[in-house]
C-alpha cells in the first residue's frame, strides 16, 4: 500500500480547509477519493483524542456557545429506513473569551427539530 508523504497530507488537508469537496481536492492534488476519506479518518481520531487530552477542568469565566449543525446524507424526509440513524450532523462550539476560539465539543445528538 503506498502511503502520503507528510507534505501531500498537508495539502490534502488544506484542501479541505479553505472548503474544497472531496472531488475537488482529488483533482487539486492527484490523491485518491478513498486515500482522503481515509487521511480525514486518522485525522479526526487525532483531533479527539487531542480534544479528550487538553479541554480538561478549563478555568474559564464566561463562555459563549453555539450550535453549527449540518445535513449528513439527506434531510431526514429523503432518508431511506434503512439508513436512518439517531440525530442530525452537529457540532457546539465553546468560545471561552473573544480573542481565543476553540472547538470544545463535538456531538451528534439526536434531535427533535
Amino acid at each position: 500500500m503506498n502511503k502520503l508523504t507528510k507534505e501531500q497530507q498537508i495539502r490534502v488537508v488544506a484542501c479541505l480547509v479553505e472548503g474544497n469537496s472531496l472531488r475537488a481536492t482529488v483533482r487539486m492534488t492527484g490523491v485518491h477519493r478513498t486515500t482522503i476519506q481515509n487521511l480525514l479518518l486518522e485525522l479526526g481520531t487525532a483531533c479527539s483524542a487531542y480534544q479528550d487530552k487538553a479541554f480538561v477542568n478549563l478555568k474559564c469565566k464566561r463562555i459563549q456557545c453555539d450550535e453549527i449543525w449540518s445535513f449528513v446524507y439527506a434531510k431526514d424526509k429523503n432518508v431511506p429506513e434503512d439508513m436512518k440513524r439517531d440525530g442530525v450532523g452537529s457540532s457546539s462550539k465553546a468560545i471561552p473569551n473573544a480573542s481565543f476560539e476553540t472547538s470544545a465539543k463535538w456531538a451528534v445528538p439526536s434531535c427533535d427539530c
